[in-house]
């Protein structure tokens, strides 16, 4: 994410579908975690780790869809905790769902990143590029804020966003097919659109949205 995301969105807009093409290629198609291959083979026996501060890309299979509104069958996350559930034992991780925001929505999200945490990024991309890329740069203090769910939720609600009506949760071994997506490309987010909701369109879960606004 070299240019600032503004310039970004306003310069490809009208090449929304060349960029969800470019995604699904690289993320959805062919780009597989080495990391998460266990998982996709039900052979993991130690919990899998996702790491807070990253955007997840994978399929989901919910366990109660029957009783679900509508939901994801491609979730593009950005991933908040990962836990264990008390009752059902379960691993669980909790995030941004960003298919759930709208488009402007999604962009004051990536800008107020851009904008404050940039230098950060920045100073560690390199290293990030040498390395395994199974692994995160160490972005400490944009992971502080994504972790602290309150203060995150606050931050963004002083700009009338509401981020609790994109947060969810899945099981991780109903997930498959994990991908990250790479610092570079989350100019791409505001952008995209999932093709694969469950239940409703996407303009009814957009407008669901402003109606949850207080």
């Amino acid at each position: 994410m070299r240019e600032d995301p503004l310039i970004f969105y306003n310069k490809n807009r009208k090449n929304s579908k060349q960029l969800y093409y470019y995604y699904y290629d690289k993320y959805v198609k062919h780009k597989k975690s080495k990391y998460f291959l266990k998982l996709d083979m039900g052979l993991h026996i130690s919990p899998v780790k996702f790491i807070p501060g990253r955007f997840y890309t994978f399929w989901y299979n919910p366990l109660y869809k029957n009783i679900l509104d509508y939901y994801d069958r491609r979730p593009l996350m950005l991933m908040h905790r990962q836990f264990t559930a008390e009752s059902t034992k379960n691993e669980i991780i909790g995030g941004l769902n960003f298919n759930f925001l709208p488009e402007r929505v999604k962009l004051t999200i990536i800008k107020y990143y851009y904008d404050t945490f940039k230098d950060e990024f920045e100073s560690e991309i390199d290293n990030y590029y040498e390395n395994d890329k199974e692994f995160m740069i160490k972005t400490d203090n944009f992971i502080s804020l994504v972790t602290d769910w309150l203060k995150h939720k606050q931050l963004f609600a002083d700009k009338n966003v509401n981020l609790s009506f994109a947060y969810r949760s899945y099981i991780i071994d109903r997930i498959k097919n994990v991908s990250f997506i790479e610092y570079d490309d989350w100019n791409m987010i505001p952008l995209l659109k999932s093709d694969y909701m469950v239940g409703a369109s996407y303009s009814k879960i957009i407008t669901d949205y402003y109606n949850s606004l207080p």
